[in-house]
C-alpha cells in the first residue's frame, strides 16, 4: 500500500508540472498583428484621451480584431479536431476578453470601444467543452489497453484538467494512464569480479546504480530504471533487461626509456689584473640521469537492450576507451651548477604512477559517458 501511495504522489507531482507550466504559458503566443494594435492604441489612448488619431485607430483596429477572431473561431470548431478546436477557441475568447477587461480600466479607451463584449461566460462553456472532449478522447485511448494509446489518454487527461482544473475524476485517471502507459527496465550488475583482471576497486553494482540514477534524472514521461535492489521491483512487470558487460580490459605493463646526459657549464668568476683584464672562468660539470616510463590501458563496454519475456535483442553497442600516462623524472651526481632549469623540473617530478585501480576509473568513466550519452537519447525509451 505505501509503495502505491508513493507511485501516486510521483505521478501527481509530474501532473502538477505540467499543468503549472500550462498555466504560466500565456495565450499572448497566438496573439497577432491586430491584436498587438489593440492593446497598443489602449495605452496611447490612455495617456493622451483627447488625441482623435489614436482614437480612431483604437476603433479601427478593435473591429478589425474581433471580426479576424471571430472568423478563426469559426474555421477551428469546423476544421480543428475533437479538444483541440477548443483549446484554439479558448485562446482566442482569452484575448478578447483581456481586451474587454483593458478597455474598461480606462476611462477613456472605454468612452471610445462602446461595445467591448464580455466573453467571461462564454470562455467558461468552451472550457466545459474542451474538457469534456479531451476526457472522452482520453477514456477512448485507455480502452484499448496497450501502453502506447495509454501515454495517449494521459495527454488528453492533462488537456482536459488545463480546460477545467480536477474535472471530474481526471486526477485519478491521469494516474492510471501514467501507471499503463509507463516503461519498466531493469539494468543488471556488471558483476567485475567474473573475470581474470579482478574488480579493480569497482563494486559490482558501480556502473549499475549510475546508469540508474542518471537515466531516472533524464524525467522520462514513460520510462523507469530499477536495479535488481530496487523496493519497487516487485510491483512491476519488467518490459526491457539492459544489460552492461566489460569485455576488454587491458592494462600494458610499464614500459621505460632512459637518457644519460653530460653537462658542463663555464661561468666566468673574475678577471685578470692584466690590461687589458681577461676574464676568469669556472667549469661545472654534472651527469644527468632521465627517465620516462609510459603505461597504456584500453577497455570495451558492452551495452545491450532486451525485450522481456520474448528474449529479443532490441540495441546493442560498443563504447571503447583508452588511457596514455607518461612520466618523466630525474637524478644527478656532480656538480648541482651545471644543471638547467628543465633539469631542475625533471628532478623535482613525482615518479608516482597511477594506481591500476585509478586507471581502471578513468577508463570506465570515459565508457560510461558514451554509454549513457547513446543510452539518454535511445528511441526505445520515449
Amino acid at each position: 500500500m505505501l509503495k502505491q501511495v508513493r507511485f501516486l504522489n510521483s505521478v501527481i507531482l509530474i501532473y502538477l508540472g505540467f499543468v503549472l507550466l500550462s498555466s504560466c504559458s500565456s495565450y499572448s503566443a497566438y496573439m497577432n498583428h491586430e491584436d498587438h494594435d489593440v492593446f497598443h492604441y489602449i495605452r496611447k489612448v490612455d495617456h493622451n484621451p483627447t488625441k482623435k488619431s489614436y482614437q480612431d485607430k483604437l476603433l479601427e483596429s478593435y473591429s478589425s480584431a474581433r471580426d479576424l477572431k471571430k472568423l478563426q473561431i469559426k474555421q477551428a470548431i469546423k476544421n480543428e479536431g475533437k479538444g483541440d478546436r477548443w483549446k484554439v477557441v479558448l485562446n482566442d475568447l482569452l484575448i478578447l476578453q483581456e481586451m474587454h477587461d483593458k478597455i474598461n480600466a480606462s476611462p477613456a479607451a472605454s468612452a471610445v470601444i462602446l461595445d467591448a463584449k464580455d466573453y467571461s461566460s462564454r470562455i467558461t462553456k468552451v472550457r466545459e467543452k474542451g474538457a469534456l472532449e479531451y476526457y472522452e478522447l482520453g477514456e477512448l485511448s485507455l480502452s484499448y489497453g496497450t501502453r502506447e494509446h495509454a501515454q495517449k489518454a494521459y495527454s488528453y487527461y492533462i488537456e482536459s484538467s488545463n480546460m477545467i482544473r480536477s474535472y471530474k475524476d481526471v486526477d485519478a485517471k491521469i494516474v492510471e494512464a501514467k501507471k499503463m502507459g509507463t516503461l519498466h527496465v531493469v539494468v543488471n550488475s556488471v558483476n567485475y569480479n567474473n573475470y581474470d583482471w579482478g574488480h579493480y576497486g569497482f563494486q559490482d553494482d558501480y556502473i549499475q546504480r549510475k546508469i540508474v540514477s542518471d537515466l531516472n534524472a533524464r524525467s522520462y514521461v514513460f520510462t523507469k530504471f530499477y536495479d535488481l535492489k530496487s523496493s519497487e521491483i516487485s510491483d512491476v512487470k519488467i518490459d526491457y533487461t539492459l544489460n552492461v558487460v566489460i569485455d576488454r580490459l587491458y592494462l600494458s605493463p610499464p614500459a621505460e626509456h632512459n637518457d644519460v646526459f653530460d653537462r658542463v657549464k663555464k661561468v666566468k668568476v673574475g678577471e685578470t689584473r692584466s690590461e687589458p683584464p681577461k676574464p676568469i672562468y669556472e667549469t661545472y660539470k654534472a651527469i644527468m640521469f632521465v627517465y620516462e616510463r609510459t603505461l597504456f590501458a584500453e577497455a570495451n563496454l558492452f551495452c545491450e537492450i532486451i525485450s522481456e519475456p520474448s528474449n529479443r535483442l532490441l540495441y546493442s553497442e560498443q563504447f571503447p576507451s583508452e588511457y596514455n600516462w607518461t612520466k618523466s623524472w630525474g637524478r644527478y651526481t656532480g656538480d648541482q651548477r651545471a644543471l638547467t632549469s628543465s633539469d631542475w623540473v625533471l628532478i623535482n617530478n613525482n615518479q608516482m604512477a597511477p594506481s591500476d585501480n585509478d586507471i581502471t576509473r578513468e577508463l570506465m568513466d570515459l565508457s560510461y559517458e558514451k554509454c549513457i550519452q547513446s543510452l539518454s537519447h535511445n528511441e526505445l525509451f520515449y
